[in-house]
């Protein structure tokens, strides 16, 4: 991802976001918690990037074609 450029690095941190509603399904069907801390740390910087690359494209500055 980092080869491609930044433009796929947030596309690609919107791809892992919505990944990451799956892995909090099964998460919670084992009965495990959500996260542990360094986990959460890379949960959160994942969802600013996410958030980040929503608001990007909303306003046209970032293309993904």
């Amino acid at each position: 991802m980092y080869a491609g450029g930044w433009q796929y690095l947030l596309v690609a941190a919107v791809f892992y976001l919505v990944g990451t509603a799956l892995y909090l399904w099964a998460r919670k069907e084992s009965r495990l918690t959500a996260f542990t801390r360094p986990e959460l740390v890379v949960f959160v910087v994942v969802a600013l990037t996410s958030v980040l690359a929503v608001v990007l494209m909303t306003t046209g500055n970032l293309s993904v074609l």
